[in-house]
Formats: structure tokens, C-alpha cells, sequence
């Protein structure tokens, strides 16, 4: 084939540019809406800032048809399980006669849910860099907020670990490998060392994942020198990991323990509760004196800890609610049956969206933020409650994988970052 041929279609090189101009817009829209992702006011629950722009800029790109390019039967199960989670709500509150107070902070968080997924739905099919730029606003406001208040870097999981692994992410975006593969696998040996083992495995994985779709897809040799790369940063967070169950201190030792403990409780709470009712919920804020009453003896037994058996000294959570800690059971226990096949149908389109990008999906640099959204939320999905932000979370994560999902399908070019392209980091 003559060379004319071959290279058509092929974009010219240009100069590198810091910034493309054509994507100044679209980061700072980005960064503006992760600006306003912490700050919320109260009424009928937390509503945060940020929604209050993604909510018009959803129904707006649904009305309008800006939607319309995202193709395939994945967007309509996903929206007609969303109606039918939205009818399981409202059937379990009208059964367990829920308080006007508890369901419309319910019915309202499902509202949210629906226009974050939309908002980010539209900022992906039309605006590419919003999404770096998002991570990295909702990292600055983290950092200010952190800042202000003068937190200790001893208040790590809660404080400073979730901000500093954004700006990572954004820097492993911007510069691409091997830096960025680095740099993510450096920030889950320190989060482990920190006692954050969720988001350091989820960071070393992203790394992993990021190197394995850039050198290790088709060659068994490039596959055998990525492992034996990745074999440093493991044995690094295994040392931490084992230097930190041996030496750290009590106050620590106890913190982890306690964590640990309240996490399995919870599942097993939810478990229960379940098999108990596994048709209808308990309604949005579920409650459920008897699971409540499992849930403290659990965690009691688990942390070897008689104290908490009495429920005069539990002041940290509602002594009748349902503790479950897992979206999905979560929303199965709230919502019943119906809630749980939306979130159920969810985390398989998560799993799906994760082998796309790691096998199939044109390398970019745009594979860390992928990959750091889709593994946080798989494992939110399962041990991470349907609380506060986390909707906006999994707005994000149900909105990027309807977004590959339209890639593949489609195969748009447009979707993916050239390196010897000036302006198309996406």
C-alpha cells in the first residue's frame, strides 16, 4: 500500500501545548463543579452545591436530545431499573409506613442520583476534560477545606487521603507513563501504610491496570517485564502492611480494629435483615429494631468489646436502623428486591466497563482516571454505604460507563487521546 494511503487520516504532529485552547471551557467548567462538590445545605437532607448545576445541565441535555449519540439497550435497562428502584422505595416506605421526613429525604436522594448521572452524562459526551478537571476540583476544595480547619495528617482517612489521591490522579493524567503508573502505585503504599488499605489496593491496581493496557496487552514479554516492575511497589506495600500491623501503635491498632469490625457487623446485619424481608424493604432510612439489636452484638463480638452490647453507651449511629455498609445491600434493604437488580445491574456494567478499558479500549492517558473512578466504585458498590456524596459518586461512575459503553459500540475516534495530537487530552 503506498505511504500516502497508509498515513491518511492521520493527524498532523503540532507542538505540545500545555493547555489546548478549544478544552479551556470544558476544564474550567470542570474545575468549577468540583469546586462546589464538598460545600451542601441542609434541606430534606444534604444537597451539595454541585448538584444544583448538574441537575439543569441533565434534564436540559435530556430535553434537548444531547443524549441521543449515547446508544445501545445498556442506557434503557439501566433508566427502566432505576424506575422500577424508584416504585421498590415507595412500596416498601407506604408498607412500613415510613415517616414523612425519612422518605422525602429518601425519594429525594434517588432524584439526585438520577440528575448527577444525567449531568455527567452530558459533561462526558460533550465536554472531554471536565472529568480530570472535575477530580482535581473536588481535590483542591478537600484540601482547602482540610486547611482551614488545620487538620493533622493523623486524621488520614477521613482528612487528607481521598484529596491527595485526586491530585495524583490528575498528575498521572496530565503526564502520562511511566510517571503516572508510579506515582499511583507510590500512593497506595503510603495509603496502606496509613491504614487506608481500600484506597491504597485501589490505587496500586490502577497503576497495575494503567501499565498492563499500555505495554502488556499483546506481548507475553512486555506482560513478564510489567510483572516483574510491579513487583517492587508490591513488596513495598507488603512490607508497609506487615511494618504496620507489627509496630504501630495502639490507638491505631484499636482504630483498625474497630473499623474492621463495624464493616463486617453491618454486612451481616443487612444479610439478616434480607433474608428476613427479601421481597420488600424497610423502607429509605431503613429501620429495624431487631437488626439493629444483631448489628451491636456482632460488633461487639467482633471487637471483643462488652461495652458496646449496652445500648446506653452506643452513641454513634441510630440504635434502630439497619447498618449495612454495601450499596447493594443497602439499597436492597431500603428499597427491597426492586432497589436491589438497579444496583445489582449497576456493578455489572462496572465490571464490564473496568475489562474494556484494561483489554480493549485505545490507550490514552485518560486510562488512570478511568480506572481510579470505575475500581473506587466497584468497591463502593460492595463496601461502601449509599450515603451523603457517595450518590455522586456513583453518578459518575454509572455516567462514564454508559460513556465506554457508547465507544465501543460506536467506535468514535473522537473519544480517545492521540499522544502526537496537540488538543485532544481526554
Amino acid at each position: 500500500m503506498p505511504l500516502s494511503q497508509r498515513t491518511q487520516g492521520i493527524p498532523p504532529v503540532t507542538p505540545f501545548r500545555p493547555m489546548p485552547a478549544f478544552a479551556a471551557g470544558d476544564f474550567a467548567l470542570g474545575l468549577l463543579l468540583g469546586l462546589t462538590s464538598l460545600y451542601d445545605v441542609e434541606y430534606v437532607g444534604h444537597i451539595y452545591l454541585v448538584e444544583f448545576f448538574l441537575a439543569p445541565i441533565g434534564l436540559a441535555g435530556l430535553s434537548l436530545g444531547l443524549l441521543r449519540p449515547l446508544v445501545g439497550p445498556e442506557r434503557r435497562r439501566l433508566l427502566g431499573l432505576f424506575a422500577i428502584a424508584a416504585l421498590g422505595y415507595v412500596v416498601s416506605d407506604v408498607l412500613r409506613h415510613t415517616a414523612s421526613a425519612d422518605y422525602l429525604r429518601g425519594w429525594a436522594r434517588l432524584f439526585f442520583l438520577l440528575t448527577d448521572s444525567l449531568g455527567f452524562l452530558v459533561l462526558l459526551a460533550r465536554r472531554r476534560s471536565a472529568l480530570p478537571a472535575y477530580l482535581l476540583g473536588c481535590a483542591l476544595a478537600g484540601l482547602f477545606l482540610l486547611l482551614r480547619e488545620h487538620t493533622s495528617l493523623q486524621e488520614w482517612k477521613f482528612g487528607w487521603a481521598t484529596p491527595l489521591a485526586l491530585v495524583v490522579v490528575f498528575c498521572a493524567w496530565w503526564w502520562g507513563e511511566p510517571v503516572g503508573a508510579g506515582i499511583l502505585a507510590i500512593t497506595g503504599a503510603v495509603n496502606v501504610f496509613m491504614d487506608y488499605k481500600s484506597l491504597g489496593g485501589v490505587c496500586f491496581l490502577a497503576a497495575f491496570l494503567a501499565a498492563y493496557a499500555r505495554w502488556g496487552r499483546n506481548s507475553v514479554r512486555a506482560l513478564r517485564a510489567l510483572l516483574a516492575v510491579t513487583l517492587l511497589p508490591a513488596a513495598v506495600i507488603g512490607g508497609t502492611f506487615i511494618y504496620h500491623i507489627a509496630y504501630r501503635d495502639d490507638q491505631k491498632a484499636v482504630r483498625s480494629q474497630g473499623g474492621e469490625a463495624e464493616r463486617q457487623a453491618a454486612l451481616m446485619a443487612a444479610s439478616r435483615a434480607i433474608v428476613r424481608s427479601p421481597i420488600f424493604g424497610y423502607g429509605s432510612w431503613a429501620k429495624d429494631a431487631d437488626s439493629a439489636a444483631y448489628y451491636i452484638e456482632r460488633r461487639a463480638a467482633l471487637e471483643g468489646n462488652l461495652v458496646l452490647a449496652k445500648a446506653d453507651n452506643v452513641n454513634d449511629f441510630d440504635r434502630d436502623a439497619i447498618q449495612s455498609h454495601s450499596q447493594i445491600l443497602q439499597a436492597w434493604t431500603e428499597g427491597g428486591i426492586l432497589a436491589a437488580a438497579f444496583f445489582i445491574y449497576y456493578a455489572v456494567l462496572l465490571f464490564w466497563a473496568l475489562a474494556y478499558v484494561v483489554r480493549r479500549r485505545p490507550y490514552d492517558h485518560a486510562v488512570y482516571v478511568h480506572l481510579y473512578v470505575l475500581l473506587l466504585a466497584i468497591w463502593d458498590a460492595f463496601f461502601s454505604p449509599f450515603a451523603g456524596d457517595h450518590r455522586m459518586s456513583i453518578g459518575l461512575a454509572a455516567a462514564l460507563t454508559l460513556w465506554l459503553l457508547t465507544a465501543e459500540r460506536t467506535r468514535v475516534t473522537t473519544m480517545t487521546w492521540n499522544p502526537m495530537m496537540a488538543g485532544s487530552r481526554a
